[in-house]
């Protein structure tokens, strides 16, 4: 019996002597071996040669930093937002925190339909530690701080992911360029978030701002995410 043929991209990871790095891999092939939907990047094969692994996935046609600035339609990009916020929503149903969402990291297929990817920063939200990880970009306070956090840092990152969105330029936020180059790994500690913009429709900014809360406990759960989202998308022509 013939196969049904899938257009592939191989991703070459050269094992280093230092643990993070190979902890890194053994995490994304556990998690893209495990997790089975929809909005997450599967795992076809992962082949170790010598020093070096061989991670195979589906191509997808690019990510969402690539994306932006040709996706004129703001319910367009709010669409591939909702369903970044179902794949993280899915994630957080089985106790996983990504800890690193950024655009970079959200691929689109051929149809715009996102695919989460880079799983190497996950982590079972009960086994969290204080460690620093992610972006300073889209890292919350209580990371910056090096205090105990929980899947709300994800919570954080996608507020700041919506602004990139909403705005669809691909430029980075005037005060977040203040910020790293002020001070990058504790910028949102000395609370630096994106301006808002004369464009941007009242309700998504409230979402950001409840996104990006200081107070991790203040904000919301990605079910409440995609609520309003979906009322968002209804109200747009």
């Amino acid at each position: 019996m013939g196969r049904d043929k899938i257009n592939c991209v191989v991703k070459l990871v050269s094992m280093q002597p230092g643990v993070h790095i190979n902890t890194e891999i053994a995490m994304e092939v556990h998690y893209a071996r495990s997790i089975e939907h929809k909005r997450i990047l599967p795992l076809i094969a992962s082949i170790k040669h010598g020093d070096h692994v061989y991670l195979v996935s589906p191509r997808m046609k690019c990510d969402l930093k690539e994306a932006l600035p040709y996706i004129v339609s703001l319910k367009s990009r709010l669409i591939i937002a909702l369903e970044i916020a179902e794949g993280i929503s899915y994630l957080h149903s089985r106790g996983i925190v990504h800890r690193d969402i950024k655009a970079p990291n959200i691929l689109l297929d051929d149809g715009n339909h996102v695919k989460i990817a880079d799983l190497g920063l996950c982590k079972a939200e009960a086994m969290m530690n204080a460690s620093i990880v992610g972006t300073p970009l889209h890292m919350p306070p209580e990371v910056s701080l090096g205090v105990r956090y929980d899947k709300s840092v994800d919570v954080y990152a996608f507020g700041i992911l919506l602004w990139f969105i909403h705005d669809g330029t691909g430029r980075l936020p005037q005060n977040l360029i203040i910020g790293l180059l002020m001070c990058p790994p504790m910028m949102s500690a000395l609370g630096f978030r994106p301006e808002r913009l004369s464009h941007f429709n009242e309700k998504l900014w409230s979402l950001m701002e409840e996104c990006w809360q200081p107070d991790h406990a203040k904000r919301p759960s990605f079910d409440i995410i995609t609520k309003d989202l979906q009322s968002i998308i209804r109200s747009l022509r």
